[in-house]
């Protein structure tokens, strides 16, 4: 949908962009000096702040979820009881929602992909293939957080909560970090900035934001299992 929309909107995107005020790139997360381009396009419509928002949303509610939803509804009882280590279970929790944001990441990148054999919409696969996996780490980070509050608290609520105000922290200090003189250093602590979809389209991958992204996800999972292991279900 998006492909297609560029044709349409082609010949007003760049005076749009001309006349939009500085605010606009900051919160909107896409590149303005390339908005008339297609690669400018995809990271002001889809990959600035709507696939990420999209993706932790999922990673969140999912991870939060992955155990949080067996020991709401007590069935996490019966999978302790049997000789499946806890370790393991939370390795393969954590696997499983990190599969569920890949198919949706691989969803968008297929459907970019098709597009530009069927519209008039040139490119970098590679770059979007980045910008992907980008979002799909974007979105495995905020899972695996969620899943380690609720690895810690033992509540699926307080999990959703956590995690829902780290992405909607890192959004504010990305934007304020661009707005606001004397605030760049806020970017740092944002997600979102080692996201950075939109600029991964039109220059690639950012390898250090990558290892950002990964390292904390790691991170996260390995204090879910610490913590997982040794907190008193009532089993």
């Amino acid at each position: 949908m998006f492909v297609a929309l560029y044709e349409s909107f082609a010949g007003e995107i760049e005076h749009m962009a001309e006349i939009a005020p500085a605010a606009m790139e900051a919160i909107w997360g896409g590149n303005l000096d390339y908005a008339d381009t297609p690669a400018g396009w995809l990271g002001l419509e889809l990959y600035g702040i709507f696939l990420p928002v999209v993706l932790a949303i999922i990673g969140v509610s999912s991870g939060a979820a992955a155990i949080g939803s067996e020991e709401d509804s007590g069935t996490l009882e019966l999978l302790l009881a049997s000789p499946v280590g806890r370790t393991r279970i939370v390795v393969e929790k954590s696997l499983s929602v990190s599969a569920q944001l890949a198919i949706v990441g691989m969803s968008v990148w297929f459907g970019v992909a098709l597009g530009t054999l069927l519209f008039p919409f040139e490119v970098s696969l590679t770059h979007v293939l980045a910008a992907t996996l980008m979002g799909w780490l974007f979105g495995t980070t905020t899972s695996y957080f969620a899943m380690c509050v609720q690895s810690i608290t033992g509540k699926k609520g307080v999990a959703i909560g956590f995690g829902a105000g780290l992405v909607a922290s890192s959004y504010i200090a990305n934007i304020l970090s661009q707005l606001i003189n004397g605030f760049s250093y806020l970017k740092y602590i944002s997600i979102f900035y080692y996201y950075d979809g939109a600029n991964v389209l039109i220059e690639g991958l950012k390898v250090e934001s990558l290892m950002v992204l990964l390292g904390g996800s790691i991170i996260t999972l390995m204090i879910s299992i610490r913590f997982f292991r040794v907190r008193d279900t009532g089993i």
